[in-house]
């Protein structure tokens, strides 16, 4: 605002007049920011929205970096429910395989736990305090614990990863592994709560946010840097097709009606701007 602006100027001044006091030259750049809605950010109020677990806004507000750093610490809450009593060591183990992915990072979490606390809230049908969504909490925070873009195995591994751990916590082990493996999402046979972390996995494809699917689009984009366009768009078109050809992309009524049109129509305008982006490079 004006008030900030005004401050920022004084601030300005004085350390040009400590600067010449020291024989220096110190030239203060007063950035405008056009977006209006970053105009109001603060950092108490981005830790405010992290401390109410709101991380889908609070990524809006700060760069992939520093959000990053924000749920290191927030979503720390989620697996500690989960365990009940649970090892920071493990923590640290998840955030180091989670991180400097594009995409599939905390962000991700974080986006999964928001939709699950909508789900909750909405429709009353798990108790945060069950066994049941203990061990859904810890699937989350395990399904993509294993992700490499060159082998088509991850949600077996990452399964074993969590099938490990329930049986160090003695927790449901068989039960957070048969969660981890279901977002491989190639069965549509789903039983308990698979069908839930199945659509919390793909909520992102129903964001009414151009800028977040934007911003989802590039993120695999980039985590599969290693492709060339003419090997990754072609791939990535089926991949969206094989959603789209499904007749239901969700599988819990809560999430079909709410995001199944949206998602349809992300998944067609992206497949349509893959495919045209794919005629210029070959007319290149």
């Amino acid at each position: 605002g004006t008030d900030d602006e005004m401050q920022e100027r004084n601030l300005a001044e004085i350390n040009s007049c400590l600067a010449k006091i020291r024989g220096r030259q110190l030239v203060t750049e007063i950035i405008r920011q056009t977006d209006p809605f970053l105009c109001s950010v603060s950092s108490t109020m981005v830790k405010k929205l992290c401390e109410m677990k709101q991380f889908i806004a609070a990524e809006r507000c700060v760069v992939p970096s520093v959000h990053q750093e924000l749920l290191k610490k927030y979503l720390f809450d989620f697996w500690k429910a989960g365990l009940r009593n649970s090892a920071e060591y493990d923590w640290n183990k998840i955030v180091a395989a989670y991180s400097g992915r594009p995409y599939h990072n905390l962000s991700h979490l974080g986006y999964m736990f928001n939709m699950l606390q909508i789900y909750v809230d909405q429709t009353g049908l798990l108790d945060y305090d069950s066994a049941a969504a203990k061990e859904l909490m810890l699937a989350v925070c395990l399904h993509d614990y294993v992700y490499d873009v060159r082998q088509d195995n991850n949600e077996i591994l990452s399964g074993d990863e969590a099938y490990r751990l329930g049986i160090y916590f003695t927790l449901s082990a068989c039960k957070i592994k048969s969660l981890v493996t279901a977002t491989a999402h190639d069965n549509d046979n789903l039983h308990d709560l698979q069908p839930l972390i199945c659509d919390l996995d793909l909520s992102i494809l129903g964001t009414f946010n151009k800028k977040e699917w934007q911003r989802y689009a590039n993120g695999i984009r980039k985590e599969y840097g290693c492709y060339d366009d003419e090997e990754y768009i072609p791939a990535r078109i089926r991949v969206l097709e094989n959603f789209l050809h499904k007749e239901r992309i969700f599988h819990t009524d809560f999430f079909f009606n709410m995001l199944e049109k949206q998602a349809r129509s992300n998944l067609t305008a992206e497949i349509n701007r893959l495919t045209e982006h794919l005629k210029e490079h070959k007319k290149d």
